[in-house]
């Protein structure tokens, strides 16, 4: 028989199966009826044997208390059951017990796992609770990429709240390119399941002609009926429709009407309006702009934030938008030095030479093996490489580490920088910031280069060595002069910031100069600042457009902003408000606090028929990864 399922009191589905015969159909039976004792009596034998969906409705049923005493715990148990066997609606309430702790230590990150594997097989509520988890960082860090991709899954199968918050994502240029004309078409598709706040938002658009033509009649339609959902802010807006007779013919009675509405709700603008109208003093009533801050305050009450904690259905809280932050000039964070890779591709080369000289196939481990263990530095030095690189063998950083050693012993430069790099990352031996400043110190003392680097980093954080600025600065100068771009850059850093050098902004131009010559995008920004506040170098503000330019077509966030500005301004370049909107949408996209701002205040200079030209050009260059723009 075709597969049913009952929804009962929790919005928890038994499920039955097409096998097992009449034990599965007196069970589905019974739980129809309410005789969960008689329906746990026939399901308890399937899920002992293994029957996932037996299982679930077992789990179920402890989850409930009906049949069996309520326990979590025992829930718990038997969800993993059928989560472990794939089962979609059990991994979607086992994730929901990691996620409150029922039954079960509260684990953000297992929640995470149980809900990835229902969403991969198209269970939408976990696709949108993941996609908040990520957007929020619910207990985990917040990943901007993961949120939108969940979020379009999710409301892709019609997930109302997924797709009014894509709306407002690309409606506020929140993490992605604002775009009208996107945010209008998910608003559209929440706004016609009857979503008040999709209502709302899609009226708004149509009042002001974003992402739609403008069409005040349609406004008020859906102002209407956001407004009988008792949303404030669409009260307000048709009160003040009927009040100055926008698309409708003025009625003062209709506008006292949904005034009130709003004003019962602390709506302050309404209140004020109705004192208008009731003096009559011919005051003019005030109007509300779709992003002031009173109805940002009053959007974000009216988001998805109460937590709906039942197993059927999450509803988990939604933060729109970062608190903001100073945008001025960025010395960005010294970071150490990444594990070089490049020695070790060269194997491949090496053991492909002596494998022809050999005149045979054989392994890359049982080729070198035998050489490292007469003593061969470079055959030990080779052999950690097959280990790290997994070269015909298992990865295995332990027995890397361990060949390294014994190479680096020797004094095998490269093997003690990659030992130096396993300390500091904890790569098949216990991490440790002092041992790994010593092999570091003993490859710099040689000349290499990173190791140079690395240890300047270590001497700047004073990590496993005294924080010394001045003698990080002498490792930079060694390194930089060596040609290595990261090392010229934090020397760069240094001179303009008076760190363990006297400050020079000459000489901190200088090694930014050195260090953007070879592609480095923080390097390419700063020389845009020094150009457009004339330290270190002639003012010049075309150079510093250019420098801009470069690093803001790499990816450079703040280079981004500062083009914008520049293009609005026509500092260097040539004004076009269309081009500073592009550049701030950018920008936004990528978390620059001020971009909205920025947009705010070019908008103002700007058609709707521009500002949809910009968006286009925003998407375009996110398209084409910048090139070009």
């Amino acid at each position: 028989m075709l597969c049913k399922r009952v929804v009962v009191s929790l919005s928890l589905f038994f499920t039955c199966a097409q096998s097992q015969g009449a034990d599965v159909n007196r069970a589905f039976a019974a739980a129809q009826s309410g005789d969960f004792e008689t329906a746990l009596e026939e399901w308890m034998p399937l899920a002992e044997q293994g029957f996932a969906r037996a299982q679930y409705n077992v789990g179920v049923m402890h989850e409930m208390g009906e049949g069996v005493p309520q326990y979590y715990r025992t829930a718990v148990k038997w969800y993993t059951l059928a989560a472990e066997q794939g089962y979609i609606f059990a991994q979607y309430n086992l994730a929901l017990k990691y996620y409150r702790g029922d039954g079960v230590a509260k684990d953000p990150n297992a929640a995470v796992k149980w809900y990835t594997l229902a969403g991969e097989q198209g269970h939408v509520k976990s696709q949108y609770n993941l996609a908040v988890m990520y957007d929020t960082g619910d207990g985990i860090p917040e990943d901007n990429a993961a949120a939108l991709k969940w979020y379009t899954l999710a409301a892709e199968r019609g997930h109302i709240k997924a797709q009014y918050n894509l709306g407002l994502k690309y409606d506020n240029g929140t993490n992605v390119l604002e775009d009208d004309e996107t945010a209008f078409e998910w608003y559209k598709l929440a706004a016609d399941q009857a979503d008040g706040r999709a209502e709302f938002q899609l009226a708004s658009m149509y009042d002001r002609g974003e992402g739609i033509a403008q069409s005040y009649p349609t406004a008020i339609r859906w102002y209407t009926r956001a407004a009988r959902k008792g949303y404030a802010s669409a009260q307000f807006n048709l009160g003040l429709k009927y009040d100055v007779g926008l698309g409708v013919p003025e009625n003062d009675e209709l506008a006292v009407e949904w005034y009130t509405r709003a004003a019962e709700q602390g709506h302050v603008k309404s209140e004020y309006n109705l004192s208008v109208i009731n003096e009559g003093t011919g005051a003019t009533v005030l109007e509300d702009g779709r992003f002031t801050a009173e109805l940002r305050r009053l959007e974000k009450e009216e988001k998805y934030q109460n937590i709906e904690f039942n197993p059927d259905f999450q509803a988990l809280v939604i933060r729109q938008g970062r608190s903001p932050s100073p945008d001025s000039v960025q010395w960005y964070a010294i970071k150490r030095e990444a594990e070089d890779l490049a020695p070790k591709l060269d194997l491949a080369e090496k053991y492909s030479e002596r494998n022809q000289i050999l005149g045979k196939n054989t392994t890359p481990e049982a080729w070198f093996t035998p050489t490292a263990e007469r003593g061969s530095p470079n055959a030990q030095f080779s052999l950690a490489l097959v280990y790290d690189l997994g070269e015909g063998v298992a990865e295995d950083d332990a027995l890397a580490a361990r060949w390294y050693e014994r190479a680096a012993e020797q004094g095998h430069i490269e093997a003690r920088y990659n030992l130096g790099v396993a300390y500091d990352t904890g790569a098949g031996v216990r991490e440790n910031d002092e041992t790994a400043a010593s092999w570091y110190l003993l490859a710099a003392e040689q000349g290499d280069m990173k190791s140079r680097f690395n240890l300047g980093v270590k001497y700047s954080l004073g990590s496993g060595v005294a924080k010394n600025d001045e003698t990080a600065a002498s490792w930079y100068a060694l390194a930089a002069e060596q040609g290595m771009a990261r090392a010229q850059y934090n020397l760069g850093v240094a001179y303009d910031t008076g760190r363990g050098v006297d400050e020079d902004q000459a000489l901190a131009v200088k090694w930014y100069t050195r260090a953007a010559e070879q592609n480095d995008i923080n390097a390419k920004f700063n020389l845009g600042v020094k150009n457009e506040t004339g330290k270190g170098t002639p003012q010049n503000f075309e150079k510093a457009v250019d420098w801009y330019m470069q690093a803001a077509q790499a990816g450079h966030a703040k280079a981004q902003y500062n083009l914008a500005l520049k293009y609005f301004t026509g500092e260097g370049v040539k004004r076009s408000n269309v081009r500073a909107h592009m550049w701030a949408n950018i920008a936004r996209s990528n978390d620059v606090p001020r971009s909205k701002k920025l947009i705010d205040v070019i908008v103002r200079e700007m058609t709707p028929q521009q500002i949809a030209t910009a968006q286009k050009r925003a998407r375009s260059c996110a398209e084409k990864q910048l090139v070009g723009c």
